[in-house]
């Protein structure tokens, strides 16, 4: 009688154990694949980045291009406010002179 409480329970361990084998099998499976799975998100995001990468390098010298020609437009037409103050300031200057004259000849 012993001996068979004995051998059930040695039945029972061996199930247990086989279950064990199986579950750590399919254990190892999930892993290895959840695993293949990282590596290949991993793969397609590095490829992303590089992507955005080349993408933001040719947005800032393309930027970089309009922020020069930008500057270059901007200090050609600010150099066209002299020529006008210019004369500007010679015709006030000749309006002085005249009235000046005028103003001496109006003495005598």
């Amino acid at each position: 009688r012993l001996e068979k409480y004995f051998y059930v329970l040695i039945v029972k361990i061996e199930l247990v154990e086989h279950h064990m084998e199986h579950s750590l099998i399919d254990l190892e499976e999930a892993t290895l694949h959840s695993l293949k799975a990282l590596k290949e998100q991993e793969t397609l995001i590095e490829k992303h980045m590089k992507e955005l990468s080349r993408k933001v390098s040719l947005a800032e010298i393309k930027l970089h291009d309009l922020v020069g020609q930008g500057i270059d437009e901007a200090s050609i037409t600010a150099s066209g406010w002299k020529l006008p103050v210019f004369v500007l300031a010679t015709v006030i200057f000749g309006c002085f002179v005249g009235l000046y004259f005028w103003w001496k000849k109006l003495k005598k």
